[in-house]
């Protein structure tokens, strides 16, 4: 994570600016422990995840 920022209009986000090995790009996190200078797997739009319970959910790019 290059740079971390709250949120302006959701109390629990973070707007991070990430660099994925081609290019920078802005994300949302939910994670508490967001901030500057970890190195953090990120699921880009398309990517399919497995939930608690099974599911399988993918990710996709939108507004907030």
């Amino acid at each position: 994570i290059l740079s971390a920022s709250p949120h302006p209009d959701a109390e629990r986000l973070t707007v991070a600016i990430v660099f994925d090995g081609k290019g920078k790009r802005q994300i949302i996190c939910g994670a508490p422990n967001c901030r500057a200078g970890i190195i953090v797997p990120i699921a880009l739009p398309g990517a399919k995840l497995r939930n608690a319970s099974g599911e399988i959910t993918t990710i996709k790019k939108a507004k907030i």
